[in-house]
């Protein structure tokens, strides 16, 4: 079970990398207005969750 670890880290570690590079210019305009770059990949990664879920149909109607 302990060899998962470094596997979803490295999966985590992918996933952020692609974030910055398809979303870098979001990044760098959040980063100019004063927050950090950890802050900034966070809220922009929130941004694609909100938006996925803004585009999925409502279920329980």
């Amino acid at each position: 079970m302990d060899d998962l670890n470094p596997i979803a880290a490295k999966g985590a570690q992918e996933i952020a990398e692609a974030q910055r590079q398809r979303y870098g210019a979001r990044i760098q305009q959040l980063v100019q207005l004063g927050t950090t770059p950890e802050l900034a990949e966070y809220l922009v990664g929130l941004e694609i969750r909100i938006a996925r879920l803004e585009q999925v149909p409502p279920t329980n109607q």
